[in-house]
């Protein structure tokens, strides 16, 4: 065996020469140098971890130009953990509940019913912390009026693979403005304040995120 055999090839993998995009099952993408020179070093030694986890997230709020940002295991672990803050907020005890959230005041997650459904997993992964799962028409109007006082967050999957059958990343700032506006006008309290709208995205993807897309 060649020393200069990769790693793949020493268990039998042959590797890939990937002509589509960053996805998960082929990898993620290629790591920096510098990237994998910071692990090597991280590697060496015990930290604490939690406070690792808070400045790398403060990090990458900074990178993204967001007011916060966590870090997670990947999409699915970011999913997840998506639904349980827009379901429990603040109150650190309904994480126990989970998922048995049939009490809570808000446990329905909004997601367009497109063609995506058929090409990704990501969604389902939401189920898991017991949130109902509503499906709407996929358009903005249908949306918009799909949100009541069971509504914990919205869930937008907006790229261009995804797309078809659902409404455009184009379109998606028109939606917030639609749901802002439609909150506004409900003095009743039917959409409050703490509304969430998420928005998971593709990185290889340049659309609608900003200071408006919380978790």
């Amino acid at each position: 065996m060649s020393e200069h055999t990769s790693f793949y090839e020493k268990i039998g993998i042959t590797p890939l020469i990937n002509a589509s995009e960053t996805y998960t099952n082929l990898g993620g993408s290629l790591m920096d140098e510098r990237t994998v020179e910071a692990m090597r070093q991280a590697g060496e030694h015990f930290v604490d971890y939690p406070l690792l986890l808070q400045k790398v997230s403060e990090r990458a709020a900074e990178l993204t130009n967001n007011e916060s940002a966590f870090v997670t295991t990947g999409a699915a672990g970011g999913v997840i953990l998506s639904a349980a803050a827009a379901m429990c907020g603040p109150d650190e005890k309904k994480l126990d509940q989970l998922p048995h959230v049939e009490s809570f005041e808000k446990n329905e997650i909004l997601m367009f019913d497109g063609k995506f459904r058929e090409i990704i997993p990501y969604w389902r992964l939401t189920g898991l912390t017991g949130a109902k799962i509503v499906s709407v028409e996929p358009t903005v109007e249908a949306m918009v009026n799909a949100v009541n006082e069971k509504t914990a967050a919205v869930f937008l999957f907006p790229a261009t693979l995804y797309e078809e059958g659902i409404p455009t990343c184009e379109e998606l700032p028109l939606l917030w403005t639609q749901l802002h506006s439609f909150r506004q006008a409900l003095i009743s309290g039917i959409i409050r304040r703490n509304l969430v709208l998420i928005c998971v995205y593709s990185v290889v993807e340049s659309i609608f995120v900003d200071h408006r897309v919380r978790a």
